[in-house]
């Protein structure tokens, strides 16, 4: 065992984990002068090949063969597909994120290049007051556009992005603000470096704001913006120093402040001191809220028209209900809706017929025997057939279920028909003109009833409306009860209470008849991914039994026959277990208070196996390795800890099911 460590690094802001003890093991049976990797000598002669002749390789396909003998090509097809039809709604869903809050991006892009502070009364900070609403996870997207917009479209200068965690303390957030902002460009060379940090023997220190000042001497006209994402949990006494700062240097260097409000403008003024406040003077701007561009997200991916791939209700309700009850991420959703159409093309071998869509020639010599088979296991298949039979055409029905051909033709047709019946709005859009003329009459009948009323300048009231319905309290044995009564309402108002009740039954009528389930569309198993298990299990992970499950039971991941165990039994011991699941099932077995030497005997004991098999046992040394590693595993997953009250002993923290 080698123990390498490393020197310190005088820099602050370097990174806390590229500096750490590493330790090299090496094996009983290894020579360590021979412990390196060999340098391979090329073997190749194919120095003066031509590039133009030389094949290119198809790049591997990550779908697994599914039917127990699925084609090499049908895989790559479902693959090839997947990838097109994603791709199509990743952009869709990226000009949907980039068109929201375009007027606020306009917006605050023109005040950072209207932005001078010889126009802001000479220390005053230029300071946009963006007002990003209570979903903090929609604050970063948000800020990564104003970065792209100011910094690269714009090219009004760089831009510093600062959370909390970036400024623990003055020094960290000025070394970020000076890194980033200096590192940008990227067109500097020797000279101007060593003119922006100094020479030799006399360097700056890296939260120096001279480097910044030296850095714009080099870039005049260019502004320096500073965007605080998450100021409530920013500490005030560091917002406020920077911005005493960025007034003292502001004659040198334009500075623009970008502040990112969660909450209200009352309580931000609350949290920075007076003399802070009056060194800014700010802009508010509002923010669409994310609600919003969720809901766009969501339309285009159900019912837009350009969709091909939907999701089901039973999916459609938990990604909505997760999203609104735990992440309220825009990029969780798209990352959930991504997971649903991998999670179809993957596991469903018929989503192949997504690639015929236009082509019936090539969909006939897609669909093997094997294909046509899954069709007729499908649920919407059996239905199809019932249908046909309640219709008396047993003719067609026993063509399904018997003629391959026939099932071909029949797929194609229903292709079409399924996808307009996927789309919602153009099935609603059909049937508007006869709900037009249903509606036409009783239209009239209430411009009648309106004229009348309009006589005697009062308007009409339904017993439907909330301002008629009034709450009658009665004391009945000591107890009080609330009866809903409604208030007199005239001859005219009963009458237009009586077409209000037509036109939502005529509405109700409509929408039924013309937004059916999916059990009812032949092949919506394909058009339509409603698989709710997979989201719940990868989505909402439950972590606990999965290690528990893990460590009891191995061989129900590692699916090998040296963990299996010859009885059912969770609890048997054997030497071939990884030591981790060892130590864990002598884990179970122990009480509150664990003997550190018994636990050792006990797995040493475990780990050589009989004392007839010789070939199956290990070394001392090797053993204690892995008792240590296991018992450190053990207690990084929170399961045992130290404890004071006797030094040789591990205390149990956690109990198996609880």
């Amino acid at each position: 065992m080698v123990r390498a460590t490393s020197l310190d690094n005088s820099d602050d802001g370097a990174d806390s984990f590229e500096h750490q003890t590493c330790y090299l093991f090496t094996p009983s049976g290894a020579d360590p002068s021979t412990a390196r990797f060999i340098k391979r000598r090329r073997t190749s002669k194919g120095k003066g090949l031509d590039l133009a002749t030389q094949v290119p390789e198809r790049e591997a396909t990550p779908f697994k063969p599914l039917f127990n003998g699925e084609t090499e090509e049908a895989v790559r097809t479902r693959w090839e597909t997947y990838n097109r039809l994603w791709t199509e709604q990743e952009r869709r869903t990226k000009n949907i994120l980039e068109s929201f809050n375009i007027e606020t991006l306009d917006n605050v892009s023109k005040f950072v290049k209207d932005a001078n502070p010889q126009n802001c009364d000479g220390r005053k900070i230029p300071t946009a007051l963006v007002l990003a609403g209570p979903n903090i996870a929609s604050h970063g997207p948000l800020f990564k556009q104003f970065t792209t917009r100011i910094r690269d479209i714009d090219q009004q200068g760089p831009v510093v992005v600062l959370t909390s965690k970036d400024a623990v303390n003055l020094k960290a957030a000025l070394k970020k603000i000076i890194r980033d902002a200096t590192l940008q460009d990227e067109g500097l060379d020797e000279d101007d470096e060593e003119l922006i940090v100094g020479r030799k023997g006399a360097k700056l220190l890296n939260y120096d704001l001279q480097i910044l000042q030296n850095w714009h001497k080099l870039h005049e006209g260019q502004k320096v913006t500073v965007a605080i994402q998450d100021t409530e949990a920013f500490d005030a006494a560091v917002l406020a120093d920077l911005i005493g700062l960025f007034s003292a240097y502001l004659d040198r260097i334009p500075f623009v402040l970008l502040i990112g409000i969660a909450t209200s403008l009352d309580l931000f003024h609350e949290k920075l001191p007076k003399a802070a406040m009056r060194l800014m003077q700010g802009e508010k701007f509002d923010v669409e809220r994310a609600e919003e561009c969720l809901a766009r997200i969501f339309n285009d991916a159900v019912a837009s028209s350009q969709s091909v791939l939907r999701l089901g209700p039973e999916v459609s309700t938990i990604i909505i209900e997760r999203q609104k009850e735990h992440t309220q991420s825009i990029q969780g959703f798209v990352a959930a809706l991504k997971y649903a159409y991998m999670t179809h093309f993957y596991g469903n071998p018929l989503s192949i017929i997504f690639a015929y869509l236009d082509d019936e020639d090539g969909l006939f010599q897609a669909l093997t025997d094997d294909h046509v088979e899954a069709i007729r296991n499908t649920g919407s298949f059996r239905r199809a057939v019932q249908n046909k039979v309640m219709e008396n055409d047993t003719e067609e029905a026993r063509a399904l279920v018997n003629d391959h051909e026939y099932l071909r033709a029949f797929v194609w047709q229903s292709m079409q028909k399924c996808r307009i019946e996927s789309n919602v709005v153009t099935k609603i859009t059909i049937g508007i003109p006869d709900l037009v003329e249903h509606l036409v009459p009783i239209k009239a009948q209430i411009e009648k009833l309106i004229s009348e009323a309009g006589d005697g300048n009062r308007n009409l009231t339904s017993e439907f409306d909330i301002a008629t319905n009034v709450l009658r309290t009665t004391a009945v044995s000591k107890k009080i009860q609330l009866d809903k009564h409604k208030s007199g309402l005239t001859k005219n108002d009963a009458e237009f209470s009586k077409l209000v009740q037509k036109v939502h039954n005529v509405l109700e009528e409509y929408f039924r008849n013309t937004l059916k389930g999916l059990g009812d569309l032949f092949l919506h198993e394909i058009f339509f991914y409603d698989l709710p298990f997979p989201h719940k299990h990868i989505f909402a992970p439950r972590i606990r039994s999965n290690v528990e499950l893990a460590l009891s039971r191995p061989s129900h991941y590692l699916v090998c026959e040296c963990c299996q165990s010859d009885e059912d039994d969770e609890n048997t011991l054997k030497a071939s277990n990884p030591p981790t699941s060892i130590v864990y099932q002598l884990f179970l077995e122990s009480g509150t208070l664990i003997n550190g030497f018994d636990l050792w005997s006990a797995f040493n004991s475990v780990l050589q196996g009989d004392e007839d098999n010789e070939e199956g046992a290990v070394d001392e040394l090797t053993a204690q390795a892995l008792f240590f590693r296991s018992v450190a595993e053990m207690k990084f997953m929170g399961f045992l800890k130290q404890t004071r009250k006797r030094v040789d002993h591990l205390q149990k923290i956690a109990w198996k099911g609880l």
